[in-house]
């Protein structure tokens, strides 16, 4: 469920209007990651999606036995990995600094927001998380990330104990136009420690120029080979996307509706 925390139709037509009109300069993608407070301290929120509200399921895939990001025995689940989307409107000029670079974030810019809790440790889980995926790249339809609107990465300030993903690698954004666009999170590989632990949680952000909002997907990636049987990958997963602009992607902020858009999708 796509929830809008708005009390009004003329609210949210007001902010769609702003999302959709407001043209900002085009710049390359900036592959720092920089440490942020709470998006809610410089932005209103302007929509939620729980991947918990959804009927997304966690299942293996190939030949694996389970799925890595939940524990399950026996069909009673005792954990899942959590996967939260929210998206804010920028409110103030606002520009953070990760050593010599920096980025500034205009009003009306959107920060898309991906809080992720790893499954507790168990014996058909994974340990670790080494990357998060968001967009993907989509040969056959469906909902497309416009890679134009990105405009790079942040991390809310981890708590203690947990590792914030490494940016500067220019490779973890790839945009095929028409075909849409993938952005990446990636941890050290090889050491499990510099990665997101069990029961850890993050907040991982993608900075947006303004642009009507829709669903795409998202993949977590852990090292392979951790337990036997213990598929790495999770896939397909919804999430909140920056779309290219059009009467479609309009649509799909709910402008006849505007309040309460469900969706019904599979695993």
């Amino acid at each position: 469920m796509l929830r809008v925390p708005f009390s009004n139709t003329a609210a949210m037509a007001t902010a769609v209007c702003l999302a959709i009109g407001a043209g900002q300069a085009q710049s390359a993608f900036d592959p720092a990651i920089y440490t942020t407070p709470d998006p809610a301290g410089f932005g209103t929120q302007i929509a939620e999606l729980d991947l918990a509200d959804t009927s997304y399921s966690f299942t293996p895939s190939g030949s694996f036995t389970s799925s890595g990001y939940v524990n399950e025995f026996n069909g009673l689940i005792f954990d899942s990995t959590e996967l939260v989307s929210r998206v804010y409107r920028v409110d103030t000029e606002t520009t953070f600094s990760q050593g010599a670079e920096s980025i500034t974030l205009q009003p009306n810019q959107l920060v898309f927001s991906y809080t992720i809790r790893l499954v507790e440790e168990s014996p058909n889980t994974v340990f670790s998380m080494r990357e998060f995926q968001v967009g993907l790249l989509n040969f056959v339809g469906g909902d497309i990330m416009d890679g134009s609107a990105i405009l790079g990465r942040g991390v809310v300030t981890p708590d203690a104990g947990v590792a914030a993903p490494v940016g500067g690698n220019p490779l973890s954004f790839e945009d095929l136009g028409m075909f849409g666009s993938s952005l990446d999170f990636e941890w050290p590989t090889g050491d499990l420690s510099a990665q997101l632990g069990n029961e850890q949680s993050i907040t991982l952000l993608m900075f947006s120029r303004a642009r009507p909002i829709g669903e795409g997907l998202g993949t977590f990636i852990a090292p392979a080979g951790q337990q036997t049987g213990v598929d790495p990958i999770a896939g397909n997963m919804p999430t909140l996307i920056p779309l290219v602009p059009g009467p479609g992607a309009a649509a799909l902020f709910g402008l006849a509706g505007l309040i309460g858009l469900r969706r019904t999708r599979g695993g």
